[in-house]
């Protein structure tokens, strides 16, 4: 597959993105699944796009969030939504 890479992932609670490196991408809102161990829990600028269950949504927020998504001990994950590339 060309074009394709994996970044290596710096965080323990994250999947699906490495840490931005630069300002443009800290800038960059992306869109994850969170879960949290405290029903109806949301952390602060994360803005819930739909819910799942009460410990589990859809969110978008910005990258230069995720260093405080994994500090946060209410958080359990962070699956980060990555665009495809179209395969013909």
């Amino acid at each position: 597959m060309t074009g394709f890479t994996v970044r290596p992932n710096r965080f323990a609670k994250t999947t699906g993105y490495a840490e931005p490196r630069t300002p443009l991408e800290s800038a960059r809102r992306l869109t994850a699944v969170l879960k949290v161990s405290e029903d109806g829990y949301v952390p602060d600028n994360v803005d819930v796009r739909a819910r799942i269950d009460g410990t589990m949504f859809t969110a978008e927020f910005p990258a230069d969030v995720l260093k405080r998504l994994e500090a946060d001990k209410r958080v359990i994950s962070v699956s980060i939504a990555e665009k495809m590339d179209i395969v013909e």
